[in-house]
């Protein structure tokens, strides 16, 4: 069968460059005749997901050639963007790092491209592959209802007009195809709600998603069944591929894994209380120390993931926590061992992702790019 390469390109975040990671792992195991580049991103004021994709680099388990990007030299003013914004401007200042080095490539790429493989957040990359004459797919790391409600919005605002910042303020349930029932606004995202610093860039990335070949997204159709089945028949939307669950398993520390799990599978149903304080909630030593003296006295079984805080007016990234917490025995957790194995039944062979990943390199080898590097590089 004929060869051809995928050009990945991860946001600069921990989570996305393990998940495309996965993704590329996967395909190229399943489909020898395929291989993979990603491109690293640098971010300049946080190079903890950086450095992480260098540890994967090094590795030997990994049959993907990992190109690391010039960093960007951020200008004086990027300090004091959000850091939403400041991935934005991160990501656009490679575009021609990203042109450089597809057409500076050599060895393994001098095979026919398949495509360009972007992050939610990398949308720019677009323009790139578009110059170069090569088609693009999203990959979407959350689920397809928030895709499916990111796209819906964007619809409102462009299509119909619709005022969005009245809407959100209103107290009216939402509609939403991928939802089996109306949504209140009051529960709706920050990021679909914050006029100023997260809606218009959220609704900026939707745009660019309908201009794909394809979304691949890190779900799978049992999980998400009526979300995933919204998606049927729509011709302004480009065609959805559940391809999940992708799981982060170069970070898995199985063995404290284990412990975790069995340490809580000994406690009473209900007595253990979880903290986490998301991807960007590091603590200083004083404030560690209040929350432990406040734990200490509630006496209650808990348990913690604590990360350290980030190098002063830097933004952090969590680089480790607990990857499921399932306490006690009863309708939550049989819920969720009912679809852990559901989960697994679907990347077995025949399985609905299994099928969806199959599409997904049939159209990708069908719309594929014929330049080779060599043919971008003189051309």
């Amino acid at each position: 069968m004929e060869r051809a390469e995928l050009i990945f390109i991860p946001s600069p975040m921990m989570g996305h460059i393990a998940q495309a990671i996965e993704l590329a792992q996967t395909i190229i195991t399943r489909f020898h005749h395929l291989s993979a580049t990603i491109l690293i991103i640098n971010h300049p004021l946080d190079p903890i997901a950086t450095t992480f994709a260098h540890t994967l680099d090094s590795s030997a388990r990994f049959r993907i050639r990992f190109i690391h990007l010039p960093p960007a030299d951020p200008a004086p003013t990027w300090s004091y963007e959000t850091p939403g914004a400041l991935l934005d401007l991160v990501i656009n200042h490679h575009k021609p790092h990203v042109k450089d080095a597809i057409q500076s490539a050599s060895g393994p790429l001098q095979i026919p491209i398949a495509a360009f493989v972007v992050d939610m957040f990398c949308t720019p990359m677009i323009d790139v592959a578009n110059e170069l004459g090569l088609p693009t797919y999203v990959f979407f790391t959350s689920g397809a209802a928030f895709l499916d409600l990111m796209l819906h919005f964007q619809s409102l605002t462009d299509e119909l007009g619709r005022d969005l910042t009245a809407l959100t303020r209103s107290c009216t349930e939402l509609v939403i195809p991928s939802f089996a029932n109306p949504v209140p606004t009051r529960v709706l995202p920050a990021v679909l709600v914050d006029e100023h610093k997260w809606l218009p860039r959220f609704l900026l990335y939707a745009r660019r998603y309908r201009e794909a070949k394809g979304i691949i997204v890190n779900t799978f159709s049992e999980l998400e069944s009526h979300a995933v089945g919204s998606f049927d028949g729509r011709t302004n939307t480009p065609p959805i591929f559940p391809v999940g669950p992708l799981l982060n398993r170069a970070q898995t520390n199985h063995d404290r894994q284990s412990e975790i799990m069995n340490w809580l599978d000994g406690q009473p149903a209900s007595s253990v209380l979880f903290l986490c304080f998301g991807t960007m909630g590091g603590f200083h030593g004083e404030q560690v120390k209040e929350i432990a003296n406040g734990l200490e006295m509630a006496g209650r079984r808990f348990i913690w993931s604590l990360r350290r805080p980030s190098p002063k007016g830097k933004t952090g990234f969590a680089s480790e926590g607990i990857r499921e917490v399932m306490d006690g025995e009863g309708e939550v957790r049989k819920k969720v061992m009912e679809m852990r194995e559901k989960s697994r039944v679907a990347v077995r062979k025949n399985g609905s992702s299994y099928k969806n990943l199959e599409r997904l390199v049939d159209e990708l080898m069908e719309s594929k790019g014929q330049n080779s590097i060599a043919q971008l590089y003189h051309g």
